[in-house]
């Protein structure tokens, strides 16, 4: 009973660490006083939001 529940246990952490993304976006901004000109942006993906698919 043990090892079934160690293989469930890991079943869903192997499926949770899977299911969410990180996503790095770069855009142009206007110069300012001293700025490089990007903003960047990073963001958690789950597997369940439309954008895991449609990026």
């Amino acid at each position: 009973m043990k090892t079934i529940r160690s293989i469930l246990l890991l079943a869903i952490v192997a499926t949770l660490s899977s299911s969410c993304i990180s996503r790095t976006t770069s855009t142009s901004a206007p110069l300012g006083k001293g700025e490089d000109g990007k903003v960047t942006e990073k963001k958690l993906v789950w597997i369940w939001q439309d954008e895991f698919r449609n990026p």
